[in-house]
C-alpha cells in the first residue's frame, strides 16, 4: 500500500482546520444546503447540517434542507425567507 493516502487527525488538528474540509472560498455562512433542489420550495422542513438532510433524505423526508452549522447566518434567513416567499409554511 506504497500509495495509502489515509491520514490521522487529532483533537486539536480539528479546533484550528474544522471538522469538515471545505472548497477554498466556501462560505458556510452563505449556504442553506439542499435548497435548490426543493420540489416545494414554499414548505420543507429546517435541520441544522447536510449530514441530518442525508439522514432524513435516507427515511422518505425528501423537503429538508440544513444549515452549514448550528446558528443561521443573515444571509440563509433571506435565502429561506425568498425560496418560502408569502405563503410559505
Amino acid at each position: 500500500m506504497e500509495n495509502d493516502q489515509r491520514e490521522a487527525v487529532n483533537d486539536k488538528q480539528v479546533e484550528k482546520e474544522g471538522k469538515y474540509k471545505m472548497p477554498v472560498n466556501f462560505v458556510k455562512s452563505e449556504v442553506v444546503y439542499n435548497l435548490h433542489r426543493q420540489k416545494d420550495p414554499g414548505r420543507f422542513i429546517l435541520v441544522e447540517s447536510f449530514l441530518s438532510v442525508f439522514q432524513l433524505y435516507q427515511n422518505d423526508f425528501e423537503n429538508v434542507v440544513g444549515l452549514m452549522g448550528s446558528s443561521m447566518s443573515e444571509q440563509q434567513g433571506e435565502l429561506i425567507v425568498n425560496a418560502l416567499g408569502i405563503n410559505g409554511k
